[in-house]
């Protein structure tokens, strides 16, 4: 090489590479993905855009500073390289943002299977100046010709299903769907900021706990988490659900209040609360899991628990988000769980606090009603010392 090409040629990588990671920048990225794309119209070819970004890098720079994120970058460039097959490219698009272009691929799952390897080398622990961090990645995946034909079209699809991931529950890789994401659910959501020392430390389960239903001839409680936190005492889940979701600590949390929601039911089997039904909340993110259904059964199953004592709640934006999904994973479940007749599912109004509110949603035929009008949130010995004061004297006057 002559001495006259070396600095037009440094020139000439330094502007097809990111200076950080030393991958290809946004300007191969785009170069290769057009080339893929008018491969794949004149051969049929497969291929498929990932686009990923890191979960809660911001948390990285601001404990330990930018250096250290800057360390983190490079870190994640060489296990997203270690990944790579001979005919991919892995770029850096900025900030804690990559894409991945696959090629040569025989199938969506082909995709899946690099995207799960991917998540499982970035989620290794690091050392950052002598700190241990833990972070994971969010993947949106779009491939041709369903998702897009053009570049433009994969990578705005890509980067939509990247932001529902995160939606979701961070972590994770989802595929683009025209049919969940034309609504709106792939957007970003607003981040809210969360109280110092939410994000750690014990959580005690205070229940069942009980907003009491509207009618008490059905029976049924709801089991409520509470965190204990030290020198302040009982904090509601709206101040560390979202955190949980947030920290990828959401579906263990939520299986763990299951888990013991049945052997609640299972410790008043041979009291008069024997016949008793349990309210437990499901989160998005838990529906989501594939084997959800199974640690179902098998939560039951360990605990000796009947199905038809068992009852789940949800938000509606949880059907809304993917219906046919969700439907379709209710219908597995009520194999397991009596929900409702026929998918019926009942509209449970929340945090009901006066009479008018409790008589004008009885006059819309609200199914059940739920709030402090009726009781607050206690643990399990009060919440029992309550249901026996009203349920032995009325199944006394009965039998009597």
């Amino acid at each position: 090489m002559s001495p006259s090409r070396a600095p037009s040629q440094k020139l000439a990588y330094l502007a097809h590479h990111d200076a950080l990671t030393d991958l290809p920048n946004r300007v191969l990225f785009q170069d290769r993905v057009d080339r893929a794309c008018q491969f794949g119209l004149r051969h049929h070819g497969r291929f498929a855009v990932v686009f990923m970004d890191l979960d809660h890098f911001k948390h990285v720079n601001d404990s330990l500073g930018y250096a250290a994120g800057d360390e983190l970058l490079k870190i994640v460039a060489r296990r997203l390289q270690a990944t790579l097959r001979g005919s991919d490219t892995v770029c850096r698009l900025g900030g804690d943002e990559f894409v991945m272009l696959l090629t040569d691929i025989r199938s969506t799952q082909d995709a899946g299977e690099v995207a799960t390897k991917i998540l499982r080398n970035v989620a290794m622990p690091s050392m950052l100046h002598g700190t241990e961090v833990n972070v994971g990645m969010s993947l949106g995946i779009a491939t041709p010709p369903d998702d897009g034909e053009d570049p433009e079209a994969l990578t705005k699809h890509a980067d939509v299903a990247k932001y529902r991931s995160k939606r979701v529950g961070h972590n994770r890789f989802e595929f683009f769907s025209r049919v969940v994401d034309r609504s709106g659910f792939g957007a970003p959501a607003p981040r809210s900021r969360h109280p110092s020392g939410s994000g750690r430390g014990p959580v005690r389960r205070s229940f069942p706990a009980d907003r009491r239903r509207h009618q008490w001839s059905t029976g049924r409680l709801e089991a409520l988490a509470r965190w204990m936190r030290p020198g302040v005492g009982p904090q509601n889940s709206a101040v560390f659900i979202p955190v949980a979701e947030e920290c990828g600590l959401i579906v263990p949390l939520g299986e763990s209040m299951l888990r013991q929601a049945c052997a609640q039911l299972n410790a008043w089997r041979d009291t008069p609360l024997g016949s008793i039904t349990m309210s437990v909340n499901v989160s998005p993110v838990q529906f989501a899991q594939a084997n959800f259904t199974e640690r179902v059964a098998q939560i039951l199953a360990d605990t000796g628990v009947w199905g038809p004592q068992l009852e789940f709640e949800s938000t509606e934006s949880t059907l809304m988000y993917d219906s046919e999904a969700t439907l379709g994973l209710l219908r597995r479940i009520k194999a397991i769980v009596v929900m409702s007749r026929s998918l019926r599912l009942r509209v449970v109004a929340e945090g009901v606090e006066t009479e008018a509110q409790a008589e004008l949603l009885a006059a819309m035929d609200c199914t059940a009603l739920q709030g402090f009008l009726y009781a607050r949130p206690a643990d399990a010995a009060s919440v029992g010392d309550w249901v026996r004061a009203r349920l032995v004297p009325l199944v006394t006057m009965r039998t009597g």
